[in-house]
């Protein structure tokens, strides 16, 4: 008996693991998933938008370094008074009233750097803010076209190799003219 029943057994095993590959989940016999890589730092420099926010940011910071160097220019002359001054055996009041002018034109320099870089900052942020609404309707496009399930930006350290089946740099460059 106990024979019989070991061979019913066997028997049930056997035709569940005949059955089995029809009874998967139907999540299995769907599509793979389809992943895309798009360099964005690619698209966005070699993008009309890009391109202006570049000259913006350029035009920008032109301005900046030229008044940077004014007040490096005071800054200079403020020096070579203190050293004349130093030299000249000046009055000692005089003197302290120079070095003091002079720091803080060092320190203006330093806030007024600080805060033109924020401000660089802020134009690039906003102006990034305003291509991505661009490019949104071009990967909508691009992601229901060809049935992507995830499309990933290339950052170094995330994305460790691509291969040129996934990446769609170029149609997205190519959509956004």
């Amino acid at each position: 008996m106990k024979t019989r029943t070991f061979l019913q057994a066997s028997a049930l095993a056997v035709s569940l693991l005949a059955l089995a590959p029809l009874a998967q989940p139907a999540m299995a016999q769907e599509e793979p998933i389809k992943i895309a890589v798009v360099n964005m730092d690619q698209v966005i420099a070699r993008s009309a938008a890009g391109s202006a926010l570049n000259d913006k940011l350029q035009a920008f910071q032109n301005e900046a370094q030229e008044q940077i160097a004014e007040q490096q220019k005071t800054i200079q002359e403020m020096r070579e008074r203190v050293t004349e001054a130093t030299t000249n055996g000046e009055d000692q009041a005089q003197l302290i009233n120079l070095q003091k002018q002079f720091e803080d034109a060092t320190l203006q320099l330093r806030r007024f750097s600080d805060d033109k870089q924020r401000e660089a900052q802020k134009i690039r942020a906003e102006g990034l803010k305003e291509i991505q609404a661009q490019f949104d309707p071009v990967f909508e496009a691009i992601q229901q076209e060809f049935s992507y399930d995830l499309i990933l930006n290339q950052q170094p350290g995330v994305v460790l190799m691509v291969g040129d089946r996934v990446n769609i740099t170029d149609m997205v460059i190519d959509r956004l003219k």
